[in-house]
């Protein structure tokens, strides 16, 4: 092999990979703003779903309420909000268990279907309180958004969600409580 074969050869094996960062370089602003509005991106075992789907649900609280950012928050809310040594996996985790919480409370204040077993489900409590109009159409969406992204937080290796994210995951979790108290006094009233 001559020097210029070699030269050649050496030419063709990096143009490629040269131009796409040439490319990436020029365009990374762009990109950027593309890269927003992505909300489900695989690669490998990485998916970044989390990050939009607490987007997407905030802006359309935030389109059916617009004072939604500024509610006031339950004690509990507020101290994982104000909590630095929490990551952002067990903030969401115990935002989750107050949701929770509070479901099973309402269940057992207006004693529906029995108390819950030990072993009975969090969907049969959940069900019970659908079928008594405690939760309404927009709470059960939010419920279940809510649900799937916690079981993203709950799974998923590597997990790091932004502080936005996590804020905003908080103030639903918040809304949904209080939406579900609303909906129990409405009810018993």
């Amino acid at each position: 092999m001559d020097t210029l074969t070699f030269i050649t050869k050496i030419v063709e094996a990096v143009a490629w990979p040269l131009l796409s960062l040439i490319i990436v370089f020029l365009f990374r602003k762009e990109i950027r703003l593309l890269l927003s509005y992505i909300t489900k991106l695989k690669a490998g075992p990485v998916e970044a779903v989390f990050e939009g789907g607490v987007k997407t649900l905030a802006s359309k609280i935030e389109t059916t309420t617009p004072q939604f950012q500024n509610e006031p928050l339950a004690p509990k809310s507020q101290t994982l909000l104000e909590s630095t040594d929490l990551d952002g996996r067990t903030a969401i985790l115990e935002a989750w268990l107050d949701i929770e919480s509070t479901i099973k409370r309402l269940q057992l204040e207006r004693a529906l279907n029995q108390a819950p077993k030990r072993t009975g489900s969090q969907d049969a409590i959940v069900q019970s309180l659908i079928t008594s109009g405690v939760l309404n159409k927009d709470d059960i969406a939010l419920y279940n958004e809510l649900r799937e992204l916690r079981n993203l937080a709950a799974h998923q290796l590597n997990f790091a969600p932004s502080r936005e994210a996590v804020v905003n995951y908080i103030k639903l979790s918040n809304r949904l409580m209080a939406s579900l108290d609303r909906g129990a006094s409405l009810q018993a009233g």
